[in-house]
């Protein structure tokens, strides 16, 4: 089958990802207030029969002042149905991002230190001292994950990388003004997602050039999951070792999957259509930009924040 003719199992994704699309639009046109009061009960219901001692996969995020964006990700996760749990690591914000996301349903952890390394050093922490031993889905405030997206990752994590490891997923830009693609460019998706993928790949081999380091393909850090070991070491590391400035130019997303790494974890990445994230964050997506970021290290094309 050519590339230009997507399968059912491909075609599926892609239609998730335009309904998911379409959700955001129309998420955007509410403030955090009619948010809440249109759908945060139904939100906090959802999340409040959920609890992680009892079986549910958390799904953590690192937050500053996100109060704009927190809400349209859960409620993609209420939508998905999955039995998972908000944690929410509130990393100082001054617009009540932490309390918002309390009154959704989501579980609150703060951490005073600012920067996301700090963040998710934290977060790591907390599932360390409960012992945690299941899988523990990452991405950002500024993300609204497919439906399908916490079950197809828990269960690729579970089946691929059952000692302890790391895997990352595909993310969807989105951009407001341009919307999604129309229906004749709808069945060259599967094969323009694939040529991105490619991108990323060459980008990355680029950047690990240029900084001197040597590398797999970069993971995609709004879309991950990591799979603690039984024996504690790859949480206790991000908890305690995750480095405060990562090594030259690396993103926290390498930083991560680094230590796994180095805990003898195993990675391992996830293309499956049905495992998208939808992100309105401006990431590194291409060669240029990546030869930018090395060659001017201060220069920013995110959204939000980064340490």
């Amino acid at each position: 089958m050519s590339a230009e003719q997507p399968n059912t199992y491909e075609i599926h994704g892609l239609r998730q990802v335009k309904d998911t699309i379409t959700l955001i639009s129309q998420l955007n046109t509410l403030t955090p207030e009619e948010f809440f009061s249109l759908y945060g009960a139904e939100i906090n219901e959802f999340f409040s029969q959920r609890s992680i001692a009892d079986g549910a996969t958390p799904v953590m995020v690192c937050a500053y002042d996100e109060i704009n964006q927190i809400g349209k990700l859960a409620y993609g996760l209420k939508r998905s149905g999955a039995n998972v749990k908000l944690v929410v690591v509130d990393n100082n914000s001054t617009d009540g991002t932490g309390d918002y996301a309390e009154a959704l349903g989501a579980q609150v952890v703060s951490e005073s230190q600012q920067g996301l390394i700090h963040a998710l050093r934290r977060g790591f922490r907390h599932f360390a001292e409960m012992g945690y031993d299941q899988p523990i889905l990452l991405t950002d405030a500024d993300t609204v994950p497919v439906p399908s997206w916490p079950t197809t990752m828990t269960n690729f994590a579970r089946i691929h990388i059952p000692y302890g490891g790391e895997s990352s997923g595909i993310i969807k830009h989105f951009d407001e003004e341009k919307g999604f693609d129309d229906v004749e460019e709808n069945r060259k998706a599967t094969a323009a997602m694939r040529k991105k993928n490619i991108a990323l790949t060459t980008g990355n081999l680029v950047f690990d050039a240029l900084t001197a380091t040597v590398r797999k393909p970069n993971p995609h850090g709004p879309n991950s999951v990591v799979m603690p070991d039984q024996d504690g070491r790859i949480l206790s590391a991000l908890a305690y070792e995750l480095p405060i400035r990562p090594e030259g130019l690396a993103p926290t997303d390498i930083a991560v999957r680094d230590i796994v790494k180095q805990q003898r974890g195993k990675i391992k990445f996830c293309f499956k259509p049905d495992a998208i994230v939808v992100t309105s964050g401006r990431r590194y997506d291409n060669v240029l930009s990546v030869i930018e970021r090395a060659v001017r290290p201060n220069t920013s094309r995110r959204k939000n924040y980064k340490s």
